[in-house]
């Protein structure tokens, strides 16, 4: 049977992201870094994510806040945990700002896990290019570290 709750402990996260599509896409390599601290169900975590080969590069600043849940299987566990994403993007020298919405399922495997990511949020970089802001999906995937 299996049983969801909150987490019902402490513990630190480390997370290497990836976007595998648009690093296959640009023909460069998406890579952010996360750190963070899951606390009797809830998240809380800062980072930096880096796409330089986009036009006047790419890197985004981002704080998440928001739930987590753990349903409990035999030989793994599986994290479920959804959020706030607020930050900015910087190209060139310009900041935008961006708040979304992510949902993440990792399975973990002892102090490792694996996960996929799923966000969307409203950006406004577009207007590096004088665009308007868009509201946009994306997804990552995730190598996970619980310290």
């Amino acid at each position: 049977m299996v049983q969801v709750h909150l987490v019902d402990n402490e513990y630190f996260i480390f997370n290497n992201v990836s976007d595998p599509y648009s690093s296959y896409k640009e023909k460069g390599l998406y890579l952010g870094h996360e750190i963070g601290i899951v606390s009797y169900g809830k998240l809380v975590k800062v980072g930096v994510h880096y796409f330089p080969v986009l036009d006047g590069g790419w890197t985004r600043f981002n704080g998440t806040f928001g739930v987590i849940v753990e349903p409990n299987y035999i030989l793994t566990t599986t994290t479920l945990s959804g959020g706030l994403n607020l930050g900015y993007i910087r190209r060139e020298i310009y900041t935008y700002p961006y708040v979304g919405a992510e949902f993440e399922y990792i399975v973990r495997f002892g102090k490792t896990g694996f996960g996929l990511r799923s966000n969307f949020d409203r950006r406004t970089d577009f207007q590096y290019w004088g665009g308007l802001p868009k509201w946009r999906y994306s997804g990552q995937v995730l190598v996970q570290h619980k310290f």
